[in-house]
């Protein structure tokens, strides 16, 4: 019964009320550009950890699967932003936006919808970052 429901809530919503949307393109612009430098940051902190042959602890290994998680949580948002600019209309509602389909092409709006979703990546990412960090600690101490 509980399976049932759950695939009833994926697969048939009916609102999302924690969305976030951007106001006015200057602020997704910005936004866009934060993501960018986001995913430029963690290849740059990959590419040292290896460099620096600090994956041999266990903690920085950990650390490194949070920055690919970070990565992939990036390119999502922005493919998740970029549809919505291009594909979307975003209205004012009384509590926030309303994010209105401009087409009726089913297949991108249950892309649209399960990109929507970044948090299958994002909290991994912070996971494998505190699981890492935890590691690295129990280490400096013993």
């Amino acid at each position: 019964m509980v399976i049932l429901l759950f695939f009833v809530l994926i697969f048939m919503p009916d609102a999302a009320i924690a969305t976030q949307g951007h106001r006015g393109i200057e602020g997704l612009y910005v936004h866009l550009i934060a993501h960018v430098f986001f995913i430029f940051s963690m290849v740059l902190f990959v590419y040292w950890i290896q460099k620096g042959r600090l994956i041999e602890a266990a903690g920085w290994k950990y650390i490194r699967y949070s920055a690919y998680f970070f990565i992939l949580w990036n390119i999502d948002c922005i493919v998740v932003h970029l549809l919505e600019s291009h594909l979307y209309k975003i209205a004012g509602a009384s509590l926030g936006i309303l994010i209105l389909p401009v087409s009726n092409a089913a297949w991108i709006n249950g892309i649209y919808y399960f990109m929507k979703m970044d948090h299958f990546f994002c909290v991994p990412a912070m996971a494998f970052l505190f699981l890492g960090l935890k590691r690295l600690l129990e280490e400096e101490l013993s």
